[in-house]
């Protein structure tokens, strides 16, 4: 057996730092969980440091496996990218294409646009992963995805950014209530998205621009998508910020009801974002174009 550190060992430790766990990296790399525990195995004889601390099922890196961590990030995002530039080369228009989005652009908009886009390239498996805007950004710098779309600008100087879309976001109650002034707000029960909701985000901007304490807001419960969201409002658990595409037919429905606050209006944009054309494969750069054009 070589006593050199192969890339299967890097990639598998990759994976376990990334995921915090060897079973997740096993479903992930599609191998057996004991695979993955002799790859890690080995991989810390060779380097003759423990990269990991195990307690129960999870797993959390030692110092020493930050460090190395720090650094297979790099490997894997290169091999990545070239294979893609293999790929480029190659003029290749098939294959496997993921996609990072937060929820109401990949709920709402990313639908159409895929469907457009394969029917121009039907050999292209497109996989859309539905999350938050600082996931989409955070998976687009590991090179996860090559493509993503958010509710705002990405925070990183890396990332290049279109705006393909407009949006309004609405505050929503289940029954109507008189027009309201900003800081009346602050006696109602508010149900939010979870950190890192990028049209939560837009929404608490908006009230500070004008005048209110965000702090102050009466938090009752905090949901992870959209949906449980509405579901929550329309249940009568409190009001709630809203992509306006997201309810159009539970207002048309009069399950819900637009609560006009004085003097806010939130409008925002949806972004296309990615690293750069020059790092993107043929069928993510098409992806792009498509998107661009429309």
């Amino acid at each position: 057996m070589s006593d050199k550190i192969g890339l299967r060992q890097i990639e598998t430790f990759y994976y376990a730092a990334k995921l915090g766990s060897f079973s997740k990296a096993a479903e992930t790399l599609r191998v057996s969980q004991p695979t993955v525990s002799e790859h890690i195995a080995r991989l810390e004889r060779l380097l003759g440091v423990t990269l990991f601390e195990r307690t129960g099922r999870r797993v959390a890196l030692t110092d020493a496996g930050r460090l190395y961590y720090e650094y297979c990030q790099k490997i894997v995002r290169i091999r990545k990218e070239a294979s893609q530039a293999v790929e480029q080369l190659k003029g290749l228009l098939r294959g496997r294409l993921i996609i990072g989005a937060s929820t109401i652009p990949g709920t709402y908009l990313l639908p159409n646009i895929v469907t457009a886009f394969h029917k121009r390239y039907p050999q292209i498996e497109i996989e859309v992963r539905i999350t938050d805007s600082a996931k989409v950004e955070a998976g687009l710098l590991s090179g996860e995805w090559q493509v993503g779309f958010m509710g705002r600008r990405p925070q990183r100087k890396e990332l290049e950014a279109l705006a393909f879309a407009e949006d309004e976001v609405v505050l929503v109650s289940k029954g109507k209530l008189d027009r309201m002034h900003p800081q009346d707000l602050l006696g109602l029960d508010f149900v939010v998205r979870e950190e890192g909701s990028a049209t939560q985000a837009v929404f608490e901007e908006a009230l500070r621009q004008s005048g209110v304490d965000v702090k102050r807001l009466r938090i009752v419960a905090r949901f992870g998508s959209t949906e449980a969201l509405k579901q929550a409002v329309m249940s009568g658990l409190g009001v709630g910020a809203v992509s306006r595409l997201a309810v159009e037919k539970e207002i048309k429905l009069g399950q819900l009801h637009m609560v006009d606050v004085e003097g806010l209006q939130v409008r925002r944009a949806f972004y296309m974002v990615f690293r750069g054309r020059g790092t993107v494969s043929p069928a993510a750069r098409e992806f792009i174009r498509l998107v661009h054009t429309c």
